[in-house]
């Protein structure tokens, strides 16, 4: 979420939202965060919400911070998706925030086998009644696919961070789940964003070896609701 506009006198974050760490490259994502106001001097940026052992530096007054971070193994192995919120205050407008996400991809112990592979058909910009059905069709070369999650934000309704849900086995190797509808009032949109994980049942004696492969590989897939 990027809250403020040009116009309004209140600062602007002009960097991503979204990132993804391959743990199969590197251990640590560095984020860079910039902010532009053309009519301040100096913008005072601060970190609200932060994963345990993330580092948020920034000089008093600077437009500019950076943001590190070394996930552990169990937090590797808690959820594929972090994030963390940046609040950018110029002392005469209302601060505002830009919420930041961060996709964890790999970092498993190098095992035998290949991990799921998820098929899906991307949701269009709609609007109806009731919830947003997802469907996948997830198939294993070596073992069964044993769970298959759903992970969704509603950008713009305060609550800036994903939430999960476990999808529904159907059968033939389709999932389903489906996204609350957000309620919003009439006239309103927001934009949804959603992504699908799976994990296969590799290890046979525990879980280490099990594998995980998520969708997209980058990116969210995003609709208007």
């Amino acid at each position: 979420m990027v809250l403020g506009g040009e116009g309004t006198g209140a600062p602007v974050f002009i960097t991503p939202s979204d990132y993804t760490l391959d743990l199969n490259k590197t251990d640590t994502i560095n984020i860079r965060i910039e902010v532009r106001d053309n009519d301040s001097a100096q913008v005072d940026l601060r970190i609200v919400d932060n994963p345990p052992g993330g580092a948020f530096s920034t000089q008093p007054g600077s437009k500019i911070a950076t943001y590190v971070w070394t996930p552990t193994a169990q937090q590797v192995a808690e959820r594929p998706v972090w994030s963390f919120r940046v609040g950018a205050s110029d002392r005469q407008n209302p601060e505002v925030f830009q919420d930041i996400t961060i996709l964890l991809k790999g970092g498993q112990k190098k095992c035998e086998g290949t991990p799921p592979v998820i098929q899906h058909q991307p949701l269009g910009d709609q609007r109806a009644a009731g919830d947003y059905l997802v469907e996948v069709t997830v198939s294993d070369a070596e073992s069964q696919v044993q769970a298959v999650a759903l992970y969704w934000m509603v950008r713009g309704t305060g609550d800036e961070s994903f939430s999960k849900q476990s999808m529904n086995a159907l059968g033939g190797g389709r999932w389903q789940g489906s996204i609350p509808n957000p309620q919003l009032p009439e006239g309103k949109t927001a934009e949804v964003l959603y992504y699908v994980c799976a994990v296969d049942d590799d290890d046979s004696s525990g879980s280490e070896c099990d594998l995980r492969a998520c969708i997209p590989e980058e990116g969210r897939f995003s609709f208007t609701a």
